[in-house]
């Protein structure tokens, strides 16, 4: 069963770097590289800095809607230990090979440090699942300014359509205990019963749900500002502007969550060079934006690495706490 387990590990695995690789050449057959060069070496390296802080921030907000969701679950974390949580798993996001391990590692720190394991695994579940719906929401408001951009974006209805199934996504989580006697059998659905609980709890509840929807928008849009100031940094500011960066780097974002890559390279590359080119950004102009963008994301996580070392138990998951 183990040797099972390790093959299908391995295999996903050798599958997310070959699609990685293969974006990334699909990427390079366009590029320039000699202005990827000029460009790279006319950067401002002030910019560049207030881009990183900027992005850097982004941890301060994780923590505050996990602290949200965790308070609804009748929880109490204090701030500095969640946010070195936080930090730590970011910083396995970006060394293991999907974003799911980073999670695992978040889930075992919290429980080691006194959360029920049942309350850590739905905390971050949920914090990801309000993560995503705020993304999703932030795509939609800006879905005009998307539209106004002619038929060549595409069919822009499959954007509300995936609107929409996410948020009824999270509707089935809280109807996991409500399912016919017959499912049972089924241990995913059992499990699932505490999840759908917290589901209703933190999702029914308006004045709860909105602010955790709020704290989901602004960390997407921090984002955004992040990426628009590193274009800037880059002397794309003609073409990229605030307004095109709201509308264009949700979908790139978007398109990074999927877990069909390493760490998101190629997929993030890709589908940006693909959403700016419609502002007429060439594609060597869009891939080094991509690559410092993804560098940057390297670089904040290396702080997390150092508050791991830096602890008594530096385990990242242990049998006990993930029994199969």
């Amino acid at each position: 069963m183990m040797q099972k387990k390790s093959i299908k590990f391995y295999l996903g695995l050798t599958l997310k770097a070959v699609l990685s690789i293969l974006l990334i050449f699909y990427v390079l057959r366009d590029v320039d590289f000699d202005k990827l060069l000029v460009q790279l070496s006319e950067a401002s390296v002030t910019m560049v800095v207030a881009s990183t802080f900027i992005l850097t921030l982004q941890f301060v907000v994780a923590t505050a809607r996990w602290q949200a969701v965790l308070g609804v679950l009748g929880v109490a974390m204090h701030f500095m230990s969640a946010l070195k949580i936080i930090f730590i798993s970011n910083f396995f996001n970006q060394i293991l090979p999907s974003s799911i391990g980073g999670d695992a590692v978040r889930i075992y720190k919290a429980h080691k440090a006194g959360l029920a394991l049942a309350t850590s695994i739905n905390s971050v579940l949920l914090e990801r699942v309000a993560t995503i719906l705020g993304l999703f929401l932030l795509v939609v408001a800006f879905q005009p300014f998307f539209m106004n951009r002619g038929g060549d974006m595409g069919p822009q209805w499959l954007l509300g359509i995936l609107t929409i199934i996410a948020f009824l996504g999270t509707g089935m989580l809280m109807l996991l205990d409500r399912l016919p006697a017959k499912f049972s059998r089924w241990r995913l659905v059992r499990g699932g019963a505490k999840l759908a609980q917290d589901t209703r709890t933190v999702f029914l509840n308006l004045r709860h749900t909105s602010y955790i929807l709020l704290l989901s928008v602004f960390g997407h849009i921090n984002i955004v500002v992040g990426v628009w100031v590193l274009g800037l940094a880059l002397g794309l500011g003609e073409q990229l502007t605030l307004i095109n960066s709201m509308v264009l780097i949700p979908l790139v974002l978007l398109v990074t969550t999927l877990p069909i890559s390493i760490a998101g390279w190629g997929v993030r590359e890709a589908s940006m060079v693909t959403a700016f080119g419609f502002i007429g950004i060439a594609p060597e102009n869009a891939l080094i934006l991509s690559v410092v963008f993804g560098l940057q994301t390297l670089v904040i996580a290396l702080p997390g690495g150092l508050v791991w070392l830096g602890r008594s138990d530096r385990n990242i998951i242990k049998a006990d706490v993930f029994p199969n």
